[in-house]
């Protein structure tokens, strides 16, 4: 199991890897990251969600497994304002505070979550790793984009009109493309940014599984091809940002240490205590939610960093670094859950 759950890593690894060694060669010209992020947002995340909720749910098992995604709805939440509280007593910069927050608060539930499940629990364990996986997805594609989004906008509101901040600031990702942005955000123009095809996807899922309908097969098989290129599409687009930012800052720079601390302990300690109120008589669910609530950073986090004008690079530096102390993390939580 150890070799499984550490499989899962490494072949994470491998794909950022990937997206590096395109930028290092010289493919990814100056259209490419606005593609990835634009393909991503608008098509392949959507398409991951309702093929993931339509195929794992029944209308009876969601509206009978209320008390199981309270319980996660709840760890995401209260994860979250730890988050929010924790980057305000660590006083983390303004422009980087959303971007802290989602990083603290929201664990990578699929590209390492399911199979880290599989590994550590059998089959039995993924229908709470999918419980899981709703909150998780509900709650960053919401509280997560809306912390990241008000990034962007309070670094816009500090430069010149039409001034291009972050990576575009310095001529796209690889110094050869322009953005402009707006000067500030509104209350109203966040919520329009919230909004977004993942968001909806969710929604529609939902009623469709409440309604029980059932998609015609090509339909089906579409969302499985559109949606199998989210996970490796975002993890070389991490790499694509890596070199950006390149390894020489890839340091444990202010906050993220507190980071590592949130996904690592802090949020799996919230699970445990919810565990003692709401699930005291299923503790394998338990221990399937503990173990989700502690892995790496969001992959998504740099898409919407990116994608929104908050700052990438460190949501970059965030994610690939929980991603290899979970090297560490992994194998312990292999021991402590499922046995050599």
């Amino acid at each position: 199991m150890i070799f499984g759950a550490i499989g899962s890593v490494i072949m994470i690894i491998i794909l950022i890897a990937f997206g590096y060694l395109a930028a290092q060669f010289g493919w990814v010209s100056k259209g490419t990251p606005k593609f990835i992020t634009k393909l991503i947002i608008n098509i392949t995340l959507p398409c991951t969600i309702l093929y993931s909720f339509l195929n794992s749910f029944t209308a009876d098992g969601l509206l009978s497994s209320g008390k199981f995604i309270l319980a996660a709805f709840a760890g995401a939440f209260l994860a979250y304002l730890a988050g929010k509280a924790a980057a305000r007593l660590a006083k983390i910069e303004r422009r980087r505070r959303g971007v802290f927050t989602a990083l603290f608060s929201f664990s990578n539930s699929v590209f390492i979550g399911f199979p880290v499940a599989m590994a550590i629990f059998g089959e039995e364990g993924m229908i709470f790793a999918i419980f899981y996986f709703l909150a998780n997805t509900v709650s960053f594609n919401t509280l997560g984009y809306m912390e990241i989004a008000g990034d962007g906008a309070y670094i816009r509101s500090r430069e010149a009109p039409g001034e291009p901040t972050g990576i575009a600031a310095e001529g796209g990702l690889y110094g050869d493309e322009k953005a402009s942005f707006p000067q500030a955000e509104t209350a109203r123009s966040i919520l329009k940014r919230v909004l977004q095809p993942p968001l909806f996807a969710i929604g529609g899922a939902i009623v469709l599984v409440l309604l029980g309908v059932r998609l015609p097969t090509f339909i089906n098989a579409t969302l499985s091809y559109a949606g199998g290129i989210t996970s490796p599409l975002s993890l070389m687009f991490v790499g694509m940002i890596l070199h950006r930012v390149g390894f020489k800052t890839l340091k444990f720079e202010k906050g993220l240490p507190l980071v590592m601390v949130g996904r690592f302990l802090i949020a799996p300690l919230i699970m445990l205590g919810l565990s003692f109120l709401l699930l005291r008589s299923d503790p394998f669910a338990s221990q399937v939610f503990i173990v989700q609530m502690a892995l790496p950073c969001m992959v998504t986090a740099v898409i919407y960093a990116e994608a929104t004008g908050a700052d990438s690079g460190y949501a970059t530096r965030g994610m690939v670094l929980s991603t290899l102390l979970s090297f560490i993390i992994l194998p312990v939580l292999v021991v402590l859950f499922g046995g050599i």
